[in-house]
C-alpha cells in the first residue's frame, strides 16, 4: 500500500472514531507491526505523531501513522516484540533500580562490542548497525523504568538532561563548537514525550520512554560512542530557568532565543530550542544531580546557554545547498562518527 493510501485509511479511521480518535490513533501506534517503525528514521514518525497530538490534528496524526507504515525498519531487532518486551521487563539489575544513563554511556564506550564499530564516512554500514543494535539491546535492559507516574516523570527528566548534555558536549578541546545532526534528534524528539504521555496509560508511557531511550543508545553507539567534553558554561546553574509567566517580557532572555529560532533558516533550530525550553521549565534534574545510592545522575544543565549556543552556531540555510555555505564560513550541523579519532583528523583538515 502506498503512502497516500495509508493516509486516507488512517484519516478515515480517526474520523470514524469521533471523540475517541486519539485512543484509536494509539491503538494503531502500539500495534506490534507498527510500533517498531514509529521510531525509525531518527524518530520522524514519532515526531509527526507528537505534532498531531500537540495541535489536535487528525490529519497530521494520520500522516504520522502512514509515515510509520511506509518507513523502512531502522531497528530490526531492538524494538521487535520479544526483544523489546525483555527490555521493558528487566527490573533485576542494581537492586531493581537499574543503572543511570550516565553510567550506561560509560559502559557502552568500554564494551568490547564497541570495537566492532569501524570508522566510515557513512556510519550506517551493515556491520556497524549490527554492533550498535547489539549494544543498545544489551544496555537498554539496564535502564529500568518502573510503571508508576512518579518514576516515569523522573526518568523523563533524566533522559532529557542526558540528551542535552550529550548534544552540548561533543566538541573536543581546541576545536570550534560542533553540533551533531543525528544526536540532536535524540534531544529534539524528546520534547514530544510529555505531550503524548497525557493520552497514555502509565504502562504505555513507560514503554514509549524505553523505546525512545533504546533508539538514543543505538544512535550514540553507531556514531562512535563519543566521550563528553563538558564546557563549564553548560553545567553552570541556570538561574533564569523560570517560566515566562514569572518574568516580565523585557526581562525574559528566552524571548530573544525564540526570535532567533523563528528567524533561523534551518527548521531544526526551533525544534531544539523547544526541547531545551521544556527542560528549563521542568528544571529537569537540577535538584537531583550527583550520585545517590549508586545511581549516577547527570549534572545540572544550563538550558538557556545551550539554546543560545544553538541559535548562534547554526547559520546555514536548510533550503539551499549547504556545501557552498559552509565554504563561506557559515556553520551547520555536523554528520559522521564524531566519537572516532579519524573523524577529528578529517575535521581538522577542513
Amino acid at each position: 500500500m502506498c503512502y497516500s493510501a495509508y493516509v486516507n485509511f488512517f484519516h478515515m479511521q480517526l474520523e470514524n472514531a469521533g471523540k475517541d480518535w486519539k485512543s484509536a490513533a494509539f491503538n494503531y501506534t502500539f500495534d506490534p507491526q507498527i510500533f517498531q517503525h514509529v521510531m525509525s528514521g531518527v524518530y520522524h514518525p514519532f515526531i509527526q505523531l507528537g505534532y498531531g497530538l500537540e495541535f489536535e490534528s487528525k490529519a497530521i496524526t494520520a500522516a504520522a501513522l502512514a509515515q510509520a507504515c511506509v518507513h523502512s525498519l531502522s531497528y530490526k531487532d531492538l524494538l521487535s516484540g520479544e526483544t523489546f518486551a525483555e527490555i521493558c521487563a528487566n527490573t533485576s539489575t542494581n537492586n531493581g533500580n537499574g543503572f543511570s544513563l550516565m553510567q550506561i554511556l560509560d559502559m557502552i564506550r568500554e564494551d568490547t562490542l564497541a570495537d566492532d564499530i569501524s570508522y566510515a564516512k557513512q556510519p550506517f554500514t551493515e556491520t556497524n548497525r549490527a554492533a550498535a543494535e547489539s549494544l543498545a539491546i544489551k544496555y537498554a535492559k539496564l535502564w529500568t523504568v518502573k510503571s508508576a507516574k512518579d518514576a516515569v516523570d523522573a526518568k523523563y527528566g533524566e533522559l532529557l538532561s542526558v540528551m542535552a548534555l550529550v548534544y552540548g558536549s561533543l566538541t573536543r578541546p581546541g576545536h570550534k563548537v560542533l553540533l551533531h545532526f543525528m544526536l540532536m534528534h535524540c534531544l529534539s524528539s524528546a520534547y514530544f514525550l510529555p505531550i503524548i504521555f497525557e493520552f497514555l496509560s502509565v504502562d504505555r508511557q513507560a514503554k514509549l520512554l524505553q523505546a525512545h531511550c533504546a533508539v538514543a543508545l543505538e544512535t550514540f553507539a553507531i556514531h562512535g560512542s563519543p566521550r563528553l567534553y563538558i564546557p563549564p558554561e553548560l553545567t553552570a546553574f541556570d538561574a533564569r530557568h523560570v517560566a515566562a509567566s514569572t518574568q516580565s517580557n523585557s526581562g525574559n532572555p528566552w524571548l530573544e532565543v525564540f526570535e532567533k529560532a523563528i528567524a533561523s533558516d534551518d527548521l531544526h533550530v526551533a525544534k531544539v530550542v523547544r526541547s531545551l525550553w521544556r527542560g528549563s521549565i521542568l528544571n529537569a534534574f537540577h535538584s537531583q544531580s550527583g550520585t545517590a545510592g549508586g545511581y549516577d545522575m547527570p549534572p545540572p544543565i544550563n538550558w538557556l546557554y545551550l539554546a543560545q549556543l544553538t541559535t548562534d552556531t547554526i547559520q546555514a540555510n536548510y533550503f539551499k545547498d549547504v556545501d557552498p555555505q559552509t565554504q563561506e564560513g557559515k556553520h551547520y550541523w555536523i554528520y559522521g562518527m564524531i566519537g572516532c579519532d579519524e573523524f577529528w583528523t578529517e575535521y581538522s583538515k577542513v
